[in-house]
């Protein structure tokens, strides 16, 4: 987007998952009807809207903040919340540079991967100091989906 921009890379002005409007952040991670879809089917539930008070980074920044008053509680919110992120900007430059079709169940999928590899792999991080070992906390399930 912007940043290819500045560095000269040659991209079109339209966003490559809905091809019918100009690409933006803003538009790219809320306002783009495939990004819609998959934040409305995901378990956050989000149905984004246009907010003119509130610029892309504010809302990402927001929601952010909101999960960290009580990240125990709000941990896995807050992994699928950056998931779903990262799996709109991966699935938008695989249609950009791999030319792949817009494909937002492809797009759900991802997030779960993304989801669960990082339940995993905190469910095994451990961290040895002296000849002590303290372990991350076995005792969280690993629902994917579930926030209730």
């Amino acid at each position: 987007m912007d940043n290819l921009e500045k560095r000269k890379v040659e991209t079109s002005t339209v966003c490559p998952l809905c091809k019918s409007e100009k690409e933006s952040m803003n538009h790219l991670f809320r306002l783009c009807e495939i990004s819609k879809r998959v934040w409305k089917a995901s378990q956050l539930g989000i149905i984004s809207t246009n907010p003119t008070f509130l610029s892309c980074r504010e809302w990402v920044t927001n929601f952010v903040s909101y999960c960290l008053q009580d990240l125990e509680k709000n941990s896995v919110r807050l992994t699928m919340f950056v998931a779903v992120l990262w799996a709109i900007w991966s699935h938008r430059n695989d249609i950009v540079f791999r030319y792949m079709s817009t494909d937002p169940t492809s797009v759900m999928t991802a997030v779960h991967i993304y989801v669960a590899r990082w339940l995993k792999a905190t469910d095994l991080v451990s961290i040895h100091i002296g000849e002590r070992q303290i372990e991350s906390d076995k005792s969280r399930p690993m629902l994917l989906w579930r926030l209730g």
